[in-house]
Formats: structure tokens, C-alpha cells, sequence
């Protein structure tokens, strides 16, 4: 079973990127490979400033040029994963701004043979900024958030099915579509609602579902920032307190 990490950025987090490919090369083992894709507009940016190790690999698309969108086309990256990770069985995501905090392996996000997807009733949230985009772009209603934590992990069959679906319900291309979104927060579309609602949908049976409203959430060895600032900067911490997330970055030594 080969299962890839795939994260796509951007210059403006690649302070943030640093941090969480040092976390990779400490504590991820057992993975295929990890896939960095970059606009390619800035590609010589990034390898100018950022070394990579070499068990990492670059990747870059062409953005559009609509800075209002760039967001969006990030997004739609995540769902052309199969084409960035061409040799995967499953594709782990994760994002620029998520650091490991501990060792892992694959086989902390697969339960018999199966990834897990953890989701949550939507009537169940206080917050619920995706229904109901999700709903608007799979044309039904959507009950669970499947966005519940980092890393969504997904069989890369999945990828292709929903490229194909949506091109089936709007007549154009998923790129097409995500690019005619609201382009502001709440954006018009999320790239992991919609892949795990699809999923739950029409690939249930791939994945080991479950619901955090009625099971215990598993552990966590993934801490998720917010990157619309920098990592020196104080905001609200994962653990609940305020400071940096460079300061508990560096207390498990990255």
C-alpha cells in the first residue's frame, strides 16, 4: 500500500511550509513520498529560498491569473491529487500551516485496510459555514461535515470519480467550477467537504467512517495553526492558550 503526502502552497506560507516539511522529515516514516506543488509562477521563488530534502518532491501548476481566485485554484488542486501523486493507492493531506507533533506512519489513519474519515452532523455545529456550499455544488443535501480534522487521508480512485461527477452535474470541468465561487471567506466551495460528502455518497465503502458526535475522536499527532499570519506572530493555540506558534513548534523540536 503506498500512500503519499501531498501539500500545496504558496509563497506568501512558505515560512509556515518550512516548518512543516521539518516535521515530516522528523517524525513521518513509512510514507511513499511527500509532493510539494507550487504555483509554477513562483516555482523559482521557492527553490531559491527553500532546500528541500531529497526524499521530497516538487511539483508546480499553472495558476490563474485572477489574484481574487488563487484560493480557489489552490483548492482545486487537492482534487486533481491522483495526477500529483501518479504511483499512490492513497493520498494524505496535509497543509503548509500543520506541523506532526509525534512519530507516525500510515497506519495511524487506516483502520482495516481502510482510511478513516472522521464526520459530524451538521445540525450538530454552531459554525457551519459549508453546507451549504457543499450542497450547492453536489446538487443534494449534504447531512455530516466531513472536514472534522487534518490530515484527510483518500483513496486516489476517488480523485477521478469526482472530477467526472461534477463535470456530469454542471457541464464543465471541476477547475471550471470551483473558479466560479465566491472567491472571499466563507469561500464558495470546500475542497474537503466536498471530497468526503462525495465520498460518503458514492464511495462509503472505501473508508472507515466516524462520527465524532457518537465515538471518541482518535488521537491526534497533527497540530493545525492558522497561517493568515506568521508563525512569530501570537494567535490562539491548538492546546487552547495564546502565544506563537513558532514557541510550540520549537518545544517539539522543529
Amino acid at each position: 500500500m503506498k500512500v503519499s503526502i501531498l501539500i500545496v502552497s504558496w509563497l506568501q506560507d512558505r515560512k509556515w511550509l518550512e516548518y512543516c516539511l521539518r516535521s515530516i522529515t522528523k517524525f513521518a516514516s513509512g510514507f511513499h513520498e511527500t509532493v510539494v506543488l507550487v504555483p509554477e509562477q513562483e516555482a523559482k521563488e521557492f527553490s531559491n529560498r527553500l532546500l528541500l530534502p531529497a526524499s521530497i518532491r516538487w511539483a508546480t501548476y499553472p495558476r490563474t491569473p485572477d489574484k481574487t481566485k488563487w484560493h480557489l485554484h489552490h483548492q482545486v488542486m487537492k482534487c486533481h491529487a491522483d495526477l500529483w501523486c501518479p504511483d499512490a493507492d492513497f493520498v494524505l493531506h496535509t497543509d503548509s500551516d500543520c506541523v506532526f507533533s509525534e512519530p507516525v506512519t500510515p497506519d495511524d489513519y487506516f483502520v482495516d485496510g481502510k482510511p478513516v474519515m472522521l464526520i459530524e452532523p451538521y445540525r450538530n455545529l454552531v459554525n457551519n459555514p459549508w453546507q451549504i456550499p457543499t450542497q450547492n455544488a453536489l446538487k443534494r443535501l449534504v447531512e455530516f461535515e466531513t472536514m472534522r480534522r487534518h490530515p484527510q487521508v483518500n483513496p486516489a480512485k476517488i480523485y477521478v470519480d469526482l472530477r467526472e461527477h461534477m463535470h456530469h452535474l454542471h457541464n464543465m470541468t471541476l477547475e471550471a467550477f470551483f473558479l466560479t465561487r465566491k472567491p472571499d471567506y466563507p469561500w464558495g466551495v470546500s475542497e474537503f467537504c466536498l471530497i468526503g460528502a462525495y465520498a460518503y455518497e458514492y464511495h462509503r465503502h472505501r473508508y472507515h467512517w466516524i462520527d465524532v458526535s457518537k465515538h471518541p475522536r482518535p488521537h491526534s499527532k497533527l497540530i493545525q495553526f492558522w497561517s493568515h499570519s506568521p508563525p512569530d506572530k501570537p494567535q490562539s493555540l491548538p492546546n487552547g492558550g495564546r502565544g506563537t506558534p513558532l514557541e510550540m513548534m520549537r518545544q517539539i523540536g522543529l
